[in-house]
């Protein structure tokens, strides 16, 4: 059924460091089409991208999407301004019931920002898997590569007290950090709440509601 949503997260409970996201989703011609909006920053730095994905299953245990993305820079004091094109792509795969595998991968086609002397648009590799423990836990692992950085490993547990009510806890490298929510659904209506914490800058709450129309 069609979906929206929106997400905030205020990291390190700083004003500068912002991150919002909206996005919608739609089901047609046998999969799914996406349009989101991603923005970070404040009146002298902001990031922003807007993408357009599909996506569709290929039998019953494989599903794959492909996103275009257009991402915008701006810097303040005269610095000024810089679009980009970019692409992204993902691929799901159930290996066995219960037992997922996924790959994602961000701007495969190193586009750059030309305006701001070719500086490269990051490209990150990742592969996740996800484990239903049992009808009520879920454990998730993922890694993460960006091409000039370090990996970072990250880890998740969700625990479903009822249909309704989940907790979640997680831990990641690079940097060290520690994160705890919950969520609840009513009715069409999700509801996410988390924070992280990092052991010197602190704490990123984040929340999110997600709307089904069905």
């Amino acid at each position: 059924s069609p979906a929206a949503g929106c997400y905030f997260e205020n990291r390190f409970l700083s004003r500068e460091m912002g991150f919002g996201a909206a996005a919608f989703a739609l089901p047609a011609g046998g999969g799914v089409f996406g349009l989101s909006l991603t923005c970070f920053g404040y009146s002298l730095y902001k990031e922003s991208k807007v993408g357009l994905a599909y996506a569709r299953p290929f039998g019953d245990k494989l599903s794959a999407g492909v996103q275009l993305d257009y991402l915008f820079t701006f810097i303040g004091e005269g610095y000024g301004s810089a679009g980009a094109l970019a692409a992204e792509m993902g691929v799901l795969y159930e290996l066995l019931p219960g037992f997922q595998l996924g790959v994602h991968v961000l701007n495969p086609t190193l586009a750059t920002l030309k305006d701001f002397g070719g500086e490269r648009l990051s490209t990150i590799f990742r592969l996740g898997m996800a484990y239903h423990c049992s009808e009520r836990v879920l454990l998730s692992l993922e890694t993460e590569k960006d091409m000039d950085s370090k990996p970072v490993l990250r880890c998740g547990l969700e625990y479903g007290i009822t249909d309704n009510v989940f907790l979640r806890a997680g831990a990641g490298t690079q940097p060290t950090t520690n994160s705890f929510g919950f969520g609840i659904c009513l009715g069409k209506l999700r509801i996410d709440l988390a924070s992280s914490f990092h052991y010197v800058l602190g704490y990123s709450p984040q929340a999110s509601l997600v709307y089904s129309f069905r």
